[in-house]
């Protein structure tokens, strides 16, 4: 990620800092993320959180990211969020974001320290949606993560800045595949980049569900910014979020939550 260029002694100076500096943000963003805890509301279960993060990201070297899951009890995935540091007028500030992925909702918790938020996430809207084409999970392991590459290719994500309409481009690689897949239980998650690097915009959880006594394919939206998104399947729109106006208010209930955390040195 970060090269460094023997050719020039100034690159070279500058790419070596800014590989010292990620690695010193990576490090705290896993200090972070771990420190969150996350709970059902209604269940006893514990999420537990993935140690290694999902993905890390840079972007111009001044922006970093790290992409961390919580896994509920039978392996599937609970939260995802980022954790972390973008430049606002000279000074380094943390960022987090969460997305809740369960049906049930969140207890009750507070993110963040310079803009802090309450945030008790419902999962009202979060039911995963079964595939158009309703396909069914094939016996393959191998054979099934071909399935869900083929469906996140089906799908065309935009997200709208200011009045810009970007479309995100999709990552060929998963940044997560369920431990130990069967039919019944299996899944990925992938990720929609915009094109001023590779931190997510926008997630598509594909995972295999029994309904009506038939193993399908459902798939479940997952937003990771605050702009506007339109996501579309074969070209008919089957999801849509709009601006979050909401986002800088201290009473956070949806499912996906951003706010800063403090200055960073």
């Amino acid at each position: 990620m970060f090269a460094i260029d023997a050719r020039s002694g100034i690159g070279q100076e500058a790419e070596t800092k800014t590989a010292e500096l990620a690695e010193k943000r990576f490090t705290l963003f896993s200090e972070r993320a771990a420190a969150i805890k996350l709970e059902p509301k209604r269940s006893e279960q514990k999420l537990q959180i993935r140690e290694q993060p999902l993905q890390k990201f840079s972007t111009d070297g001044n922006t970093f990211g790290s992409v961390f899951l919580w896994k509920a009890d039978d392996g599937r995935p609970a939260a995802i969020g980022t954790i972390g540091a973008l430049p606002i007028n000279g000074v380094d500030f943390g960022f987090t974001e969460l997305h809740w992925l369960l049906d049930e909702p969140l207890t009750s918790v507070v993110i963040g320290k310079a803009f802090p938020k309450q945030w008790s996430a419902t999962g009202d809207e979060l039911a995963p949606k079964p595939i158009p084409a309703n396909s069914q999970p094939t016996s393959s392991a191998a054979a099934r993560l071909t399935q869900m590459r083929g469906i996140a290719r089906n799908f065309t994500a935009i997200m709208t800045e200011n009045t810009n309409r970007n479309e995100l481009r999709l990552l060929p690689q998963p940044l997560y595949r369920y431990d130990d897949p069967s039919a019944e239980n299996d899944g990925a998650i992938f990720a929609y980049v915009w094109t001023l690097g590779t931190d997510p915009e926008l997630l598509i959880h594909i995972q295999s569900r029994e309904k009506g006594g038939r193993v399908k394919w459902f798939y479940q939206p997952i937003r990771f910014t605050w702009r506007k998104l339109d996501l579309a399947y074969e070209g008919t729109e089957v999801w849509k979020s709009e601006e979050l106006l909401s986002r800088n208010d201290f009473l956070q209930n949806g499912p996906y939550i951003t706010t800063l955390t403090e200055a960073i040195k």
